[in-house]
């Protein structure tokens, strides 16, 4: 976990692309974003898809 923290951190200071694989309703999706927003206290990101839409 902790190894993935600084990995999101480097991402969210640098404006790099990361890639985020998950599972949702029995499937796993890849997504390939920014990260603009770290919500430690709700465990949350806010992303930024290479189209420029915001999640």
């Amino acid at each position: 976990m902790q190894e993935i923290g600084y990995v999101i951190m480097d991402a969210l200071d640098h404006t790099l692309l990361v890639n985020i694989n998950y599972w949702r309703d029995g499937h796993y999706y890849d997504l390939e974003c920014y990260i603009n927003q770290v919500s430690s206290d709700q465990k949350q990101l806010k992303i930024e898809h290479k189209g420029g839409e915001m999640e």
